[in-house]
């Protein structure tokens, strides 16, 4: 039975020494290494910045700093520049001119005693006997006959005891009582605010008998704890306080990033579409150009034949006359003149009289002045605004807005367009017997949405009035992907190999069922009755009609390369275009209905996305995808490049799945409540 005491006893003696050592190093690691050596303190020295130094470090570093100034120096941690306390001292002096730390030196001394402590000490009475106990207010170690004459006597009867082994713990520290230095015997339990000073009764009727204000320091102190005490608080919530701006901050550091390669991007857009219209209009001017010379080239060719021709007879009828004035006879000479030569002659001089004379330059051609200076005004007049709004508030400023606007209208940050929640509609129902799984959805002109709930194998169509919800479903049988054919009707994919055509009206109603050669997931309208369908089976999209026939497969690009590896979303634009989102390669592409790859869109980098999921074209221009893993709404633009974050986790947005977009703008997004059994969809208009 002994020994299992004894055994038991060594076992808390080992865990308390444990214990302890864990509490000396945490509180050594925390309160009282250096901040230049990194050590424990020697001689610890408190600058009015509050942060400490050992001394001899702090004095090596005001003499090894550069930026020592001539009464001050920066604090080797915050940087702030402190003032010493004596000018006049030499620089090689300053560091021990500043105030010694009272508790960190006894912190220190009584730690390292805790870091290994004395268990066999000897009385401090009869220096026979191990101590075994510890008295705070005599600060003296009792054997185990000393400890009960210690009780016994009525001046130390109420003295406060702990074991010997606890005598330099942190947690004791506290209640041990300080003696004085000039009268050893003596407790310090007086204070004087005069001279900031711990006295004992002694030092009071002999030093301090004419200051005012000497209180005992137990009252002084818990007045300074709970003073102490309040400031912690306050310091707490501004940290909390500054905590928080600092995260606005970050979000907006973010938010600015990200908006500055979203802006960079449209702007880039634009000049694109700038030069294009100027290039359009350069092939338009060189081919009126080209059509006003040719028709002046050919008038100058004719007029030029024509003169070539008059010359000739010219040089004929000087040619025949000359040869008759000087080898003719008198006969030949009356005969030929009194013939038609001379008329002839005279026409032909006539005819060269009545030329017109050709202008000098022949064609010129130059572009209307007033429009050259217009385009080079209005180019030279481009600018860029941008308006950030202030991530911590500041005094508002009185300047005016400028007057007019460039000749090119260039959105700023100010007019990008920003969400706001217009309603929350929970997509569970009475009916549901498991959480509703919403993968994918669709909105109608007149409003009703179409949700397909693969957790509850329906079709869900939700008509949402001004004052309540009407709620119509079908059953279907593992529906996967629904896309808007018409006004009136949806098509649904499902893994039983079917093609449901859907009338919507107040109710849900299966107007035609095709059986289908593989199972579809994907689905997107891309025409009257042609629709485009993702097998992740085959890898590939296929374009089928309303019967279920194949029309043409889509799977590789120009150079023969496999373009997907799981296709499981798709959508199409307003021109037609397909859209597929690849979760497992992690793409998405915007494809042409003959297969051409117009853009695509690799998930990494910077702007990646760590799960593309469902995508849909905004009428408005952008394209929008969900990343699921990222919780959020991500935007494209039209030539396949990052255009911003539309929607995150500050809207409210928990693992969402689906998007769409409704009339007038408005976006449809689903939100994951991962701790209830609904799952919602997020109404959001864009501002």
């Amino acid at each position: 039975m002994a020994s299992g005491c004894s055994t038991r006893k060594s076992a808390r003696d080992r865990t308390h020494k444990q214990l302890t050592m864990a509490s000396v190093v945490d509180l050594e690691s925390k309160f009282l290494e250096c901040h230049i050596c990194l050590e424990t303190y020697r001689r610890p020295k408190t600058i009015p910045c509050l942060h400490s130094f050992c001394e001899q470090c702090l004095q090596d570093y005001i003499s090894n700093s550069r930026e020592v100034q001539e009464t001050c120096f920066p604090c080797p941690v915050c940087k702030q520049f402190v003032d010493i306390p004596d000018p006049s001292l030499p620089k090689s002096q300053w560091g021990s001119s500043f105030k010694g730390s009272f508790f960190l030196n006894d912190l220190a001394d009584c730690l390292k005693q805790a870091a290994s402590p004395v268990l066999t000490a000897p009385c401090s009475l009869c220096d026979r006997n191990n101590a075994v106990k510890f008295c705070l207010d005599c600060d003296h170690r009792l054997c185990g006959d000393c400890f009960l004459l210690h009780r016994k006597i009525p001046t130390s009867s109420n003295h406060e005891v702990v074991d010997h082994s606890h005598c330099n713990s942190p947690q004791v520290h506290r209640r041990r009582k300080r003696f004085c230095h000039a009268h050893t015997d003596r407790v310090l339990e007086l204070y004087c605010p005069q001279c900031s000073t711990p006295l004992c009764q002694m030092c009071h009727l002999t030093f301090h008998k004419l200051c005012p204000g000497v209180t005992p320091m137990s009252e002084t102190a818990e007045k300074k704890r709970v003073w102490l005490k309040e400031l912690e608080g306050r310091t707490s919530n501004y940290i909390h306080k500054l905590s928080r701006i600092n995260d606005h901050l970050n979000r907006n550091l973010e938010a600015a990033n990200m908006a500055k390669v979203s802006d960079a991007e449209r702007l880039k857009e634009f000049f694109i579409k700038t030069m294009h219209t100027l290039h359009k209009k350069q092939d338009e001017l060189m081919a009126e150009l080209e059509k006003t010379y040719k028709n002046h080239c050919k008038a100058l060719v004719e007029g030029k034949r024509d003169r070539e021709e008059l010359l000739t007879a010219l040089c004929n009828a000087r040619d025949l006359t000359h040869s008759l004035v000087e080898v003719g006879s008198d006969l030949e000479v009356m005969q030929e003149a009194d013939s038609d030569l001379g008329l002839q002659v005279q026409g032909l001089i006539r005819r060269v009289d009545t030329l017109p004379r050709p202008e000098t330059p022949v064609a010129s051609m130059a572009l209307d002045g007033e429009a050259a200076r217009g385009v080079s005004k209005n180019l030279n007049k481009l600018s860029l605004t941008v308006t950030l709004s202030s991530p911590i508030p500041t005094t508002p400023t009185t300047d005016s807005p400028t007057s007019g606007a460039p000749p090119f209208a260039f959105p700023t940050m100010s007019q990008r367009r920003t969400p706001k929640l217009l309603k929350r509609i929970k997509t569970r129902t009475g009916l549901d017997k498991e959480k509703p799984e919403i993968w994918d959805m669709t909105v109608l002109p007149a409003g009703q949405l179409i949700l397909v709930d693969a957790g509850n194998s329906c079709l869900k169509g939700m008509n949402m009035g001004p004052s309540a919800t009407t709620v119509c479903r079908l059953s279907l049988r593992s529906p996967l992907r629904v896309c808007k054919l018409s006004d009136t009707e949806v098509a649904v994919t499902g893994q039983d190999k079917k093609l449901y055509i859907i009338q919507v009206s107040d109710k849900l109603e299966a107007t035609r069922i095709t059986s289908t050669q593989h199972e579809y997931w994907g689905l997107a309208s891309v025409g009257e009755e042609t629709l485009a369908a993702s097998c992740l089976d085959l890898s590939c999209v296929h374009l089928i009609d309303l019967s279920g026939k194949v029309l043409q497969t889509i799977s590789h690009d120009a150079s023969m390369n496999p373009l997907f590896l799981s296709p499981s979303y798709l959508s199409s634009t307003p021109d037609g275009d397909i859209l597929v989102s690849d979760c497992v390669k992690k793409c998405i592409y915007r494809l042409g209905v003959n297969g051409e790859v117009r853009f695509k869109y690799p998930c990494n980098g910077p702007f990646g996305l760590l799960n593309p999921r469902s995508l849909c074209a905004d009428p408005q221009g952008p394209l929008l995808c969900v990343d699921k893993e990222g919780q959020k709404v991500v935007r494209l633009s039209t030539l396949g490049r990052f255009a911003g974050s539309l929607l995150t986790t500050i809207h409210g947005l928990s693992y969402p799945e689906a998007v769409t977009v409704g009339p007038r703008g408005v976006v449809y997004v689903t939100s994951d409540a991962m701790q209830t059994d609904t799952q919602d969809v997020l109404v959001f208009e864009i501002l």
